[in-house]
């Protein structure tokens, strides 16, 4: 039997512990407790739905679309915090707080949509035409 670092039979552990009055407690490593779905999910709703408030209602009011713009970043780094915590990758938390800044740049307009998918177009031909064989005729 293991426990933590201590090896050896139940007796041996326990005489172990009460030789160096020790509870057999602190020794036992807890299992950490999961972070529940609920904390990445309402942030992430509250994120999406700022974004499309900013989308579909462009206002004249500069300090509305500012205090718009401020709680989407909270709601997003919020949500990041949360899948770093989770999931414990730095990977995945980069691409979430891409995935948050282009969405939000694209709804409040700071990304202009047509060129982005211009661009991401002539980007897949490109890629598409190095790929494809070359057709010679004979």
């Amino acid at each position: 039997m293991k426990i933590s670092n201590i090896e050896g039979s139940p007796k041996e552990i326990k005489d172990f512990c009460a030789r160096f009055n020790l509870d057999i407690k602190d020794l036992i490593e807890k299992p950490k407790k999961e972070v529940n779905k609920v904390w990445i999910i309402i942030p992430s709703v509250v994120f999406l739905i700022f974004s499309l408030l900013i989308l579909l209602y462009p206002c004249n009011n500069v300090l509305l679309k500012i205090a718009s713009i401020v709680i989407g970043i909270l709601c997003g780094g919020c949500a990041t915090c949360v899948v770093q915590i989770k999931y414990n990758n730095v990977i995945a938390t980069v691409i979430f707080v891409l995935v948050c800044f282009f969405i939000l740049g694209i709804c409040s307009r700071f990304i202009p949509l047509e060129e982005t998918f211009q661009k991401i177009n002539a980007i897949t031909l490109d890629k598409y035409k190095e790929m494809a064989p070359s057709q010679k005729k004979p």
